[in-house]
């Protein structure tokens, strides 16, 4: 079966529904977890599809919203759907630098023409009157090249210098900044980990003693420089180890009986998992990261908005500059 996803379709692209237990059977299978105890798992909505692409697709950000979508038991659309949406956005005025980037052009762009970040999903949804937020950590140095810097738009924008650090690497100066990668998985593990107090306990569903996901919980956008993943859950242990469970777009999948099965490898020989475990450490090889958040609330309204075609322009086209775009 190919699952293959182009923009040149008005359907929604393929997927695999209700992912979860299927998650839980692969993260259980993997010979190597670094957790003892063996760890819990909160999940976000067991509603949640997945949807695959092939390599060079370029439509990472746009599954990554359906799958947010799903977990909403909102219907998917098509990728050329999403393309549209964000055009009308920027005719509405919303995001000039992001229309300037694309020359007010993206329906039926496929590749790193293609490429899109959560700000772009934020200017589609301002359109439709649907509030979200991106928010973006990045590791720099400053003009005179002598301090790691973080800047923390989630803070607005606020500057965070380590000690003057010479001719060390960002990850000799560590210690003494928190780096944008522990700031984005601090981010989004906590998302989650702080409805683990939910007290009402109609609002989780439970697949076991170590499993459970909490119902109309949308995932997270996660991105760095050049790909996206979503963050369906995540993984904690009471000796305090922590994980982001995140699923990848980029592994084309074989469904054998009740099970996903199947790794993808890319040109270079790397393999990627449909769902994997993401450490704090793993992040630390990039200087950039951004994540996208949706309210529940507000996104179950993203298919009546689209049918009533609500538009609210925004005179001046304001937006953000600082994008991480994503295949």
């Amino acid at each position: 079966m190919s699952t293959s996803s182009t923009s040149t379709s008005s359907s929604p692209p393929f997927s695999i529904p209700n992912i979860l237990p299927h998650a839980i059977i692969q993260l259980d299978s993997y010979s190597f977890h670094p957790f003892t105890p063996t760890p819990s798992r909160l999940f976000c909505s067991p509603t949640t599809h997945h949807f695959p692409q092939d390599l060079h697709s370029g439509f990472c950000t746009y599954l990554n919203f359906l799958t947010i979508l799903t977990s909403l038991s909102i219907p998917p659309v098509s990728i050329l759907k999403l393309q549209s949406l964000l055009e009308s956005s920027w005719s509405a005025g919303w995001d000039a630098p992001g229309a300037l980037h694309f020359s007010s052009s993206l329906i039926g762009k496929i590749g790193r023409d293609a490429w899109i970040g959560p700000s772009d999903i934020v200017t589609l949804l301002n359109n439709l009157n649907i509030k979200s937020n991106s928010y973006m950590w990045e590791n720099v140095k400053d003009d005179d090249d002598d301090n790691i810097v973080q800047v923390d738009y989630y803070n607005n924008a606020k500057l965070i210098e380590s000690r003057p650090y010479g001719s060390c690497t960002v990850e000799e100066s560590k210690e003494d900044v928190k780096l944008a990668s522990a700031s984005a998985f601090d981010f989004c593990f906590d998302y989650y980990h702080s409805k683990l107090n939910t007290p009402n306990s109609e609002n989780f569903e439970t697949y076991d003693l170590r499993n459970k996901a909490i119902h109309y919980l949308p995932p997270l956008i996660l991105v760095k420089p050049g790909h996206s993943f979503t963050v369906i859950g995540i993984e904690y242990s009471s000796n305090k180890q922590r994980g982001l469970i995140i699923t990848d777009t980029r592994s084309n999948k074989v469904i054998e009986g009740n099970k996903i099965n199947g790794v993808k490898k890319g040109e270079e020989g790397d393999e990627f998992r449909w769902v994997d475990r993401l450490d704090v450490e793993e992040m630390e090889g990039e200087d950039g990261w951004e994540v996208f958040v949706g309210g529940g609330e507000e996104l179950k309204r993203f298919k009546g908005e689209i049918e009533r075609g609500g538009k609210r322009g925004r005179e001046g086209g304001e937006g953000t500059n600082k994008k991480i775009k994503t295949i």
